[in-house]
């Protein structure tokens, strides 16, 4: 299930994207399970690369049909993925990676 979740936001970046796009999303992302976390604002689904300290952020379908969530959510959400998996972490950077599709980088207490 996790990895068919990462095929369609996969699939669907390929769709709306060019190939830089595409090569950093395999090259960050691939291989690696899509997790959920809810907020007071919706689910999330995280992708989250613990070796390159990146997070890729996507707001469930519900949040998505709404169009494109402010950025506060997405840091909600990534903030929460944290709490969820017991770990201490600062988002350092956090952008639009393509809509409604957001990238954090971040860094962990040792």
């Amino acid at each position: 299930m996790k990895n068919r979740n990462f095929g369609i936001i996969f699939g669907l970046c390929l769709s709306l994207s060019g190939c830089m796009t595409v090569d950093h999303l395999h090259r960050d992302y691939a291989g690696l399970g899509t997790n959920e976390v809810s907020t007071p604002k919706g689910a999330f689904y995280i992708v989250d690369n613990m070796k390159t300290g990146k997070l890729f952020v996507e707001p469930g379908f519900g949040l998505s049909l709404k169009g494109t969530p402010p950025i506060p959510w997405a840091r909600e959400a990534a903030l929460a993925w944290f709490q969820k998996t017991g770990r201490t972490c600062t988002i350092r950077e956090g952008y639009l990676f393509q809509a409604p599709h957001y990238e954090f980088l971040y860094s962990c207490a040792k």
